[in-house]
């Protein structure tokens, strides 16, 4: 599969810095700061770990967040929920961009087999 995971990590981040204060587990006056770290944190898992629960992997996530979290204060009760939204969003992205690959392909291969 062919995904620019890096332009979409862009888009996605730029989607979360404008959508963040909407979400319910967000505090009237918290900080982006805080919060785009679970983000990333759930996107780049998304893609480190294709194919998987977010619920299996809870444990390896919820023990390697004090080292990815950088300057966020969030504890990982509070980043999970971020995080599992930014993973969800991610592997739609994912599953979307397979989808069309293969769609693009089979529309290749008809065309080239007329």
């Amino acid at each position: 599969m062919t995904i620019n995971y890096s332009r979409a990590i862009d888009l996605e981040e730029a989607y979360w810095r404008a959508h963040y204060p909407t979400r319910p587990y967000v505090c009237y006056g918290a900080k982006l700061d805080d919060y785009l770290p679970a983000y990333r944190y759930g996107m780049d898992a998304s893609i480190q770990f294709p194919g998987r629960a977010f619920s299996d992997l809870d444990g390896v996530l919820s023990r390697n967040w004090y080292r990815a979290r950088g300057r966020s204060s969030l504890k990982w009760e509070k980043a999970k929920l971020a995080a599992i939204e930014s993973w969800t969003r991610m592997n739609e992205i994912i599953a979307a961009a397979a989808a069309a690959e293969a769609q693009a392909q089979a529309q290749a291969q008809a065309e080239a087999e007329r």
